[in-house]
């Protein structure tokens, strides 16, 4: 979605695998589009689940053939959310992303190149970013591949529960590498699990969680992830 005012210029790249539709320009923003200050072209957009254009502002975007706006399967090596390193942004040999029209500034800020999007054989994203530590990234075609590590087995905490005064204390042995977060509700197998403080990090002893005891009832259990 273009909002209000918005001018960006966006080339070059690929939009995939989305719930919904692609674009969407407000009417305020429509004035930059008109005026040339917001552009989109050469850019490949495939798997969406609504219309390229979800408003007429959009439209020109797609029927305007200058522009090179395509819809055209990019034909990426993988598609992951999940931690099982089946993401991989690469296109795939043959794909139509490996060459484009579209010539960068010759400025000395961009990197001229022959794709579209921000990847060809190399995926430079292996080893260093979010994605690659969770393992949802793939390990492969970086420039020294080395092997993901493992993510650990979680273990389910066993909770021990004391009071001390007006206090109430929850103790649990802990995972090095383990988040742990405290919930609670106010009835046992119903009503939704409310979060008690932050999260707690593992370090491989034991991990408490105090507060005041109040009045009514409450079930308590400590998520580990």
């Amino acid at each position: 979605t273009i909002r209000e005012y918005a001018a960006p210029k966006i080339y070059n790249s690929i939009f995939t695998d989305f719930g919904g539709p692609a674009v969407r320009v407000d009417d305020k923003s429509k004035l930059h589009l008109d005026s040339g200050l917001l552009d989109l072209r050469d850019n490949l957009f495939w798997g969406f689940a609504g219309p390229l254009a979800e408003n007429a502002n959009a439209q020109g975007l797609f029927t305007d053939a200058s522009r090179n706006n395509r819809e055209l399967n990019p034909q990426l090596r993988g598609i992951s959310r999940t931690d099982d390193g089946g993401l991989d942004p690469r296109p795939a040999p043959g794909s139509p992303a490996l060459s484009s029209p579209r010539t960068p500034p010759a400025d000395g800020f961009y990197t001229p190149v022959s794709f579209h999007g921000a990847f060809s054989d190399l995926n430079w994203a292996v080893d260093w970013t979010f994605l690659a530590q969770k393992n949802v990234l793939t390990a492969r075609g970086g420039r020294n591949p080395v092997p993901m590590p493992a993510a650990p087995t979680v273990q389910a905490p066993t909770l021990s529960a004391t009071r001390d005064g007006n206090n109430f204390t929850l103790t649990f042995a802990s995972q090095a590498g383990v988040s742990y977060q405290v919930q609670s509700r106010p009835a046992f197998g119903m009503g939704d699990w409310m979060n008690e403080g932050g999260l707690l990090d593992g370090n491989g002893g034991t991990l408490t969680y105090s507060a005041p005891i109040g009045e009514g009832t409450k079930f308590f259990r400590v998520i580990a992830q």
